[in-house]
């Protein structure tokens, strides 16, 4: 394909055939090697805009240097949100584990409420606390890990759908990264977070009398 460009300041345009594509999500760029960069724009052969370098520069004399950036000019602003905002986000992942927590329980507490009965008669018949708990946790056990491993990796994919759309609409582009460590600490914590719950509700369970099997629900 062809693209044409026109220069912002004037009313030259440029026309380029586009013969390859790269991957590079912070701008929407055009890269062309030096020498047709030179060719285009009339510039003197050997004429470049700037240095990439993992180091300092010390063999270019100072009148020659227009400006020098450095990462971490370019992460001053991250630098700052991270400063201003950090702290909300860990605010936040508290009061989501929180919520988690109240949620799991309540639903949790709900199951063995529902089984009092059941479960005071299989003490009579001579189960013990820990394999009553066993036979109505482990069932819930087994969804809230299934669930978590399943939601984790389906929560990245939404929200990364809801941040290119958001992301359309600005005049530029941040790419969407999520660390391979965040997924693990998202599993981890919603585990121990449920094993508390589990103990909880095996404590619930020991509580429960035998003559819970005598009552009725009538």
């Amino acid at each position: 394909d062809r693209v044409t460009l026109k220069d912002k300041y004037g009313e030259n345009k440029y026309t380029f055939k586009i013969v390859g594509s790269y991957y590079y999500p912070a701008s929407l760029c055009v890269f062309m090697t030096n020498d047709n960069f030179n060719d285009v724009f009339d510039k003197d052969d050997g004429y470049f805009t700037g240095y990439f370098s993992n180091e300092k520069l010390k063999d270019i004399d100072d009148k020659y240097i227009a400006t020098t950036i450095t990462q971490k000019d370019l992460t001053t602003v991250t630098d700052q949100l991270d400063d201003s905002m950090g702290m909300s986000f860990t605010l936040l992942v508290g009061f989501s584990v929180l919520i988690y927590i109240i949620l799991m329980y309540l639903l949790s507490k709900l199951v063995i409420e529902k089984n009092e009965q059941n479960i005071s008669m299989l003490k009579i018949l001579g189960y013990s606390n820990r394999e009553a708990s066993k036979l109505y946790n482990r069932a819930t056990t087994v969804v809230t890990i299934g669930a978590i491993l399943v939601s984790v990796p389906l929560i990245y994919y939404v929200f990364a759908g809801l941040y290119h759309y958001f992301m359309f609409e600005m005049k530029g582009w941040l790419p969407y990264v999520v660390p391979w460590y965040v997924f693990v600490e998202m599993a981890v914590i919603g585990i121990i977070c449920y094993a508390i719950i589990y103990f909880i509700l095996q404590n619930k369970i020991n509580k429960i009398k035998l003559s819970q099997a005598l009552k009725s629900d009538d």
